[in-house]
């Protein structure tokens, strides 16, 4: 693991030298914690569609 970023108290997403998701760490799993980690999910996959697209 090479970086980490804290989405919101409870999450984490864990990303690898290249930038890659490698790791998603939830705790106190509620709805709100969920739905910012599908945001996150969301904001990453348009960036590698953006990266495919050029």
């Amino acid at each position: 693991m090479a970086d980490t970023d804290e989405v919101d108290d409870d999450v984490w997403f864990e990303y690898d030298e290249n930038g890659n998701v490698v790791g998603i760490e939830i705790w106190n799993a509620g709805e709100n914690v969920i739905r910012k980690s599908l945001l996150e999910i969301e904001r990453y996959t348009k960036g590698l569609e953006e990266e495919i697209k050029t």
